[in-house]
């Protein structure tokens, strides 16, 4: 994972080489996340969007096999340090189906929230969000991950998550396998190597 110049000076955009380290990334952001937060996870199609949800979840300590809720809208997870919702609405064709559905009801302030293809019901978004968007580049493994802060919730958590993206990934590669991240470690400790 290598880090990218910001779009602005609130965001946060990432390279990541493999779906392993899109996870990892989505993990690093765990120590940060509260009870009612909301990540809105857009971009494109296939790029990765329910592999950062599999990364946030085992990051909460979620065991539980994380899928797309494509064709069910919305999954819940338990058995972490939060509850984690995750609601795809793709397949929506209009913010009000996403009312009648009970779309306040899924905004339990005891849950993380994730959303994917958080776009389509953006009027519908509390002020305060994280916006992850992931994209794919000319390389097939290679994505772009931008986190961007929406409201002042997030906007004091991102030098924290800047320093666990950097700390915890910045030396681990998919393609060196004598490195390694299994858990998180204290700011300087380095990845032991394996021989």
């Amino acid at each position: 994972m290598s880090k990218l110049p910001p779009d602005n000076d609130r965001s946060i955009t990432l390279e990541t080489r493999s779906p392993e380290e899109t996870r990892r990334l989505a993990a690093a952001l765990s120590p940060v996340l509260l009870p009612g937060d909301l990540i809105s996870l857009t971009g494109d199609l296939g790029a990765g969007k329910t592999t950062f949800v599999q990364g946030l979840a085992a990051g909460l300590g979620i065991i539980d096999q994380v899928t797309s809720p494509t064709y069910i809208l919305m999954k819940e997870y338990h058995g972490g340090r939060f509850p984690l919702m995750h609601m795809d609405v793709y397949r929506l064709e209009r913010a009000q189906e996403v009312i009648d559905l009970g779309y306040d009801e899924f905004l339990d302030p005891s849950y993380i929230v994730v959303v994917e293809w958080g776009e389509v019901i953006s009027p519908m978004l509390p002020p305060a969000h994280l916006l992850v968007e992931i994209n794919h580049t000319e390389d097939d493994l290679v994505r772009n991950i931008s986190l961007v802060p929406r409201g002042t919730r997030w906007l004091d958590r991102m030098p924290t998550v800047s320093v666990l993206s950097n700390e915890l990934f910045s030396a681990v590669r998919d393609d060196d396998p004598r490195l390694r991240v299994d858990v998180f470690r204290p700011e300087g400790q380095k990845p032991e190597s394996k021989n």
